[in-house]
């Protein structure tokens, strides 16, 4: 049904579709033709313009133009202001034809936000074969005027858009699209995201129309299709807004919370309010800055807009610039950046500069307050009767508001460890040498095995701990979709890590089940990002970080170990983008298979050397180093046959204690072997040769090494021989000495026994 079906646009003359505008609410004013201004026609014809972009012009103003003796009742070159006057009506101008941008620009944006469905609202076919699409903005959206780089260019508040039947420079008249004409169809109001869509267009590609690739000085001081600056674009407040969110990002480069936008964008505008003055008899400052269109919504949009260039090159650069007059101004407005003032020169930006360092005044033009001092205070005298206990929920493991990192190769048993971990703190039990002080809430994030998996593995675990079910329930919680867990992701075009809404999601979940135990596996699974590049892997960890300080939890997060760390057991820098790493978490773990040497050592069997894992303390910032904790992988039948099809077979980690170095071996035997050692190395002859056998089996010294005695004697293997070698020299019960072997005739390095360190004689 059509909005105005008495419009005819066959019959119409230059009259009539002025009428139909004004009838649409459109404030329709007369522009030049091409043969009378070949170089400016896309103008207004008129000699003034100011009084008429806030309001619809009066009846009899129209009726001076396009009344039956109207002086511009038969020129068909006409077009509307856009912005208050029209409705809050705006145009979206795609120069399709002529840039290729601005295609991809809006078919990325249909794309990603309207499923590619074009906007229901009024369009037209500019002579030029360009689109221009009108909208509404809600009400306190005050749109820009702009023309961008890329060829999409915005008629918003003060803006002109020339409207059919108007002719182009090219002899082709402007013309509705089929259906989508103003008496056909009403003007839509523009969705939330094509809006977001727009303002942050402007803020990343807006120009006043030069030549590719360069931008004017100040893209929100747009000049109108009058000539004139667009009101409520002030430096002022651009300067503020900049200088706030540079603030924010000097602070740390990880994005705050959305949720936090509002009361940050606030503090920001008092700052601003409090120069920026009022405005004739409206004594309320704030009141009379917005109906300047200099208030909260403009300072609003202008911080949405800012905080959408989070990270981005230009950012990095401002940020990176020392702030003018050594306090907390950016060099925003006061050098020629590509977001500096439109009528500041680098002359005179540098005497800003030098005028703001003598006078207090700010980059803004206004006088700034002197600095506070830091609060100090002294550090003694300490009554250490009265600081408190640290907060440990398993100590040397799990730490309140702090994060535990366990690192692991592949196959490890790492997730076998976190859910056997999660049972010990949520019953309160003991194992594997660690001693929860209470019981919490645990949560469990384990984005690597599915429902059922979890399942099998838990049971068995409980099982195998001597923990019932029903000290279970309710205590120990699992994330029903656990991959949908992300907590950041890199910006394709910043290149920077930036928090997702989950963040808040969240920390509210953990606060309302009073939840003290979270435990992520893999971490690296959180985030949309590279878990080899340290600093991706760092910030990530920082939001986990400012998780577990918000909520006082304490978390343990499971991470890849490096390709090549094999034999970095206990070692910190095992773990991915590990130097960024080490400097963040305060507890970090190592879980590594047993290696050949030393399943060698203790005995194993190779083909069982894969059921054994150590657990090492990698960095234990709060509690000292510990000795490695052994653990052996057993499997378990699942009671889940069918009667057919056998029970499942599930592994779940023991504590393990590997057998010492003298395991097996009698006092007696040790001495045998240590009367052999200090006697030294027999002649052919059977008798003393004068030489010693040597501590080490490397190089020249491997036939004399005392280690070959203790695998005769002892019928041990060479790692055996090289443990108990490598504990009677920390005990003292070996000792290396210089003597002048007989045969060579030079000092050598010989090895023997201290008596009364020996087997059953030590005290």
């Amino acid at each position: 049904m059509s909005v105005m079906p008495d419009f005819n646009p066959d019959f119409a003359i230059a009259s009539g579709w002025a009428a139909m505008y004004r009838e649409a609410g459109l404030q329709v004013i007369p522009c030049y033709d091409p043969s009378e201004a070949p170089q400016a026609w896309k103008r207004p014809k008129l000699s003034s313009w100011v009084p008429l972009q806030n309001d619809l012009a009066p009846q009899f103003t129209w009726d001076r133009w396009y009344g039956p003796a109207g002086e511009h009742a038969n020129r068909n070159n006409m077009g509307i202001i856009t912005g208050a006057c029209s409705g809050n009506v705006w145009v979206l101008d795609l120069d399709t034809q002529k840039t290729p941008q601005a295609a991809a620009w809006w078919d990325a944006l249909l794309a990603v936000e309207n499923s590619r469905l074009e906007p229901e609202t009024v369009q037209q076919v500019t002579g030029g074969g360009g689109r221009q699409l009108l909208f509404r903005a809600p009400p306190g959206v005050v749109m820009p005027t702009n023309k961008t780089l890329i060829g999409v260019d915005v008629r918003g508040q003060a803006g002109f858009a020339v409207m059919p039947p108007s002719r182009h420079e090219s002899g082709r008249n402007y013309a509705w699209a089929p259906g989508a004409a103003p008496w056909e169809i009403e003007i839509a109001m523009a969705p939330p995201w094509l809006i977001e869509a727009v303002m942050a267009l402007v803020e990343d590609h807006g120009g006043a129309g030069g030549t590719p690739g360069a931008r004017t000085a100040d893209p929100e001081a747009a000049v109108n299709a009058f000539g004139q600056t667009v009101d409520g674009r002030e430096t002022l407040m651009r300067n503020v807004v900049w200088r706030d969110v540079l603030e924010l990002y000097r602070a740390a480069p990880i994005q705050p919370p959305e949720s936090a936008w509002d009361r940050l964008c606030e503090e920001s505008y008092l700052r601003y309010e409090a120069h920026a003055g009022g405005r004739g008899s409206i004594t309320d400052r704030a009141a009379a800055l917005e109906a300047d269109g200099r208030g909260r919504t403009e300072h609003r949009r202008k911080w949405r807009a800012a905080m959408r260039r989070w990270g981005l090159k230009r950012m990095q650069d401002d940020a990176a610039k020392p702030p003018p007059g050594g306090g907390a101004e950016t060099s925003q407005g006061s050098t020629a950046t590509s977001q500096g003032s439109a009528e500041t020169s680098q002359g005179s930006s540098d005497k800003a500069q030098a005028d703001g360092a003598s006078t207090g005044a700010n980059s803004a033009g206004f006088k700034t307050t002197p600095p506070n001092q830091i609060p100090l205070r002294s550090a003694f005298p300490i009554d250490e009767r009265k600081i408190p206990v640290r907060d440990w929920i398993v100590p040397g493991l799990l730490l309140r508001r702090t994060v535990s990192l366990l690192v692991a190769p592949p196959g490890s048993g790492k997730s076998l460890f976190t859910l056997q971990a999660a049972i010990m703190v949520a019953a309160q039990v003991q194992w594997g040498g660690y001693y929860p002080r209470i019981s919490e809430k645990v949560l469990v994030i384990n984005s690597e095995d599915d429902a059922d998996e979890m399942a099998r593995r838990l049971v068995l675990a409980a099982r195998e701990m001597g923990v019932e079910q029903t000290a279970l329930t309710g205590r120990l919680l699992v994330v029903d979709a656990p991959e949908s867990i992300i907590i950041a992701k890199v910006d394709g075009r910043s290149k920077v890590v930036v928090r997702t809404p989950l963040i808040e999601e969240l920390v509210e979940t953990i606060k309302v089940n009073r939840i003290g135990v979270i435990v992520v596996d893999p971490f690296a699974e959180t985030f949309v990002g590279d878990e080899n590049s340290n600093s991706e892997v760092k910030w990530a960890l920082v939001l986990w970080r400012e998780i577990a300080r918000r909520t006082g939890a304490s978390l343990l997060l499971v991470h890849h170990a490096k390709k090549y760390a094999g034999g970095m057991a206990g070692d910190a820098d095992a773990s991915r983008g590990g130097g960024s790493i080490i400097g963040i978490v305060r507890i970090l773990m190592t879980l590594f298979s047993m290696t050949e040497d030393e399943a060698a050592g203790m005995d194993v069997p190779e083909g069982e050397r894969s059921n054994y894992v150590r657990l090492d303390d990698g960095k234990a910032n709060y509690s000292k180093k510990g000795d490695p904790r052994w653990f052996e992988k057993r499997s378990y039948t699942l009671n889940n046959s069918t009667g057919i099809i056998p029970g499942d077979e599930v592994a779940v980690l023991v504590p393990w204690a590997p057998p010492g170095a003298f395991d097996g071996f009698t006092v007696h035997d040790l001495n045998r072997a240590l009367d052999v050692i200090d006697a030294g190395l027999l002649g052919t002859d059977g008798r003393p040769s004068g030489q010693f056998f040597t501590a080490s089996a490397a190089g020249a010294n491997a036939e004399r090494w005392a280690g070959r005695v203790l695998t005769r004697e002892l019928e041990c293997s060479e790692q055996q021989a090289k443990n108990i070698i490598r504990v009677w020299l920390k005990n003292d019960v070996l000792e290396v000495f210089d003597y002048t072997d007989p045969l060579v005739r030079k000092t050598r390095k010989g090895t023997r026994s201290v008596l009364k360190n020996r087997p059953g004689k030590a005290v």
